[in-house]
This record gives C-alpha cells, sequence and structure tokens, in this order.
C-alpha cells in the first residue's frame, strides 16, 4: 500500500470510531487511535494502553479522522486518493464525468499507479452537483501537487460558471501561475474576490497545499506550515448551481483546455467544514512525515 499524506484531524471526542495504523521499521503494525503526534514522536491509544513511539522508527502510517456526527457538516465531500483509479472515495455520493486521457504515474514515493498524470490539454474532470457541493460557505481543500509547465495558467478547483466585470456566477476557484497562486471567492452579492500569494509553486517537485476558509478567514498552509492569513472583510459565499471542475475551468463557454493542469496531483480532499488550524496537524509531502 502507498504511502499516504497524512492530514490529521484531532477532534474531541469520547470513543473510537476508527482505527489508525503505524507501520514501523521492524515491519511491525500498530493499530489504535493516535492521540498526539509531534515531529519527535507518536502517542497511540491501543487496546494494552498507550505508547509513545519514536518516529525514527515509523515508516508510514494511515490515519483516519474521528468526527462530531452530530454535524452534518464534517463530512469530507470530495476524496480522491488516486491509486489506479479516479473515483470519489468519500461516503458522500457524487457522480462525474472525465474528459480527456489522463494517466497514473509514480507517486512521491516513486510507487508506480499511484498518483494521477495529465500531459494533454483540455483533460479534466467534472463532478455533478448535489445539495452540498453547492451549499457550503466554509470549507477546505487539500492536494498535492508537482507541476511541470510555469509559462501557463492552470486550475486545479474551479466551481465557475461565468463572469462578467466585477460579477460572477460561480462560488471558488483555485489556479496558478508562475509562482503565483490565486484563489478566487464569490460573495453573496456575486461579487468575486481575487487573492494572489506569490512565492508558493514550485515545479517539477512534490508540494502540499491546505486552502481553509473559516468564517471571515482565509488561511494557506504549504508542506507543514502556515503560509498567509488574509481577512475576507465576509462570511457566506455566492449559492450557485456551478459544477465543480478539476484540473482545469471553463473559459469561454466550452473551452477547456486553455487552463489545464499539466503534472501530477494526488490525495485530493475537500471538506464543507473549516478546520481549526491546531486540528490541521500533519500533511507533508515527504517520506518522513
Amino acid at each position: 500500500m502507498k504511502f499516504f499524506i497524512i492530514l490529521l484531524l484531532l477532534f474531541i471526542c469520547d470513543s473510537i470510531f476508527s482505527i489508525d495504523i503505524i507501520y514501523m521499521s521492524n515491519n511491525d503494525k500498530i493499530s489504535g487511535s493516535i492521540v498526539e503526534m509531534s515531529k519527535e514522536s507518536i502517542i497511540i491509544e491501543t487496546e494494552y494502553g498507550k505508547l509513545k513511539i519514536n518516529r525514527t522508527y515509523v515508516t508510514k502510517a494511515e490515519l483516519s479522522a474521528n468526527f462530531d456526527e452530530n454535524s452534518n457538516t464534517n463530512n469530507i465531500l470530495l476524496k480522491y486518493l488516486f491509486d489506479n483509479n479516479i473515483k470519489n472515495t468519500s461516503t458522500i455520493p457524487s457522480t462525474q464525468v472525465v474528459s480527456g486521457t489522463l494517466t497514473f504515474s509514480t507517486d512521491i514515493d516513486n510507487i508506480e499507479q499511484s498518483c494521477l498524470e495529465n500531459r494533454e490539454t483540455g483533460t479534466y474532470i467534472s463532478i455533478n452537483n448535489n445539495s452540498q457541493l453547492m451549499n457550503y460557505n466554509d470549507f477546505c481543500i487539500c492536494f498535492m501537487i508537482c507541476p511541470t509547465d510555469p509559462n501557463r495558467t492552470q486550475y486545479i478547483f474551479s466551481q465557475w460558471n461565468s463572469t462578467k466585470e466585477t460579477q460572477a456566477d460561480g462560488k471558488l476557484a483555485i489556479s496558478f501561475k508562475k509562482d503565483v497562486l490565486i484563489i478566487y471567492l464569490v460573495d453573496t452579492e456575486g461579487i468575486y474576490h481575487t487573492y494572489t500569494i506569490p512565492n508558493i509553486i514550485e515545479y517539477n517537485t512534490w508540494q502540499s497545499i491546505i486552502i481553509n476558509k473559516n468564517n471571515s478567514t482565509l488561511a494557506l498552509f504549504k508542506n507543514n506550515g502556515l503560509i498567509k492569513s488574509i481577512d475576507l472583510g465576509f462570511h457566506d459565499l455566492l449559492q450557485t448551481e456551478a459544477t465543480i471542475i478539476l484540473l482545469s475551468a471553463r473559459y469561454r463557454d466550452k473551452d477547456f483546455s486553455s487552463y489545464s493542469y499539466l503534472g501530477k496531483i494526488d490525495q485530493l480532499f475537500f471538506y464543507n467544514k473549516a478546520l481549526k488550524e491546531n486540528s490541521i496537524s500533519h500533511f507533508y509531502t515527504g517520506k518522513s512525515f
């Protein structure tokens, strides 16, 4: 099994809803619920009690999130692992259409068929709407990319139909060109806002990105750190029926080739809930998570 990017959500709960697994360098496996992580050690609650493990001896881990079952906003709406398939493995039903040719390639750990790669323009994934994909206001989107072409505007995520002057029929879009990451949000008046963050995107190397909107605050994380926090001045987003497009965006109505993402992508998650900063514990890009 490939090495998972770690996204550890430490929510307070009274019982264990799912199992975390730690893989040791001596081929042992330890199962339980991880209660604390640092760069030096991991503390895991097992049936035999709490164990403190030196991370030097950990090769990889599979971690799961415990959610408040009383809240309908705790679900992962989109969960793409890209392990030799293009499938949303979240518990929220959605259908999709894949246009063009997407291939599977080696991931950050050089494991074959373990990430998605796009080498052609005009290729994208279109996700059919449901009520939760249309009606969110806060969100957290996480993904890992290794882009190859710095000279074109490329979109990772676009929920956008059209733009006219300062108005837009859309909700959220994420793009980049050269080293600049660009985030677009549409407020309830239909006015779109543009946030540009330079010195973020690197080429021909893996990097993990988390974009987290919590009320009127937008936060950007790269690899293991908070890069920028932005006061938006508004909270709610426009309610729209715009379809979500991954790996491209609509240009002049029906053209999807102008904004195609070129490169590798892995582990894309989309939550209709803001995650607290201290809950986003790890989202690393290296073998040592």
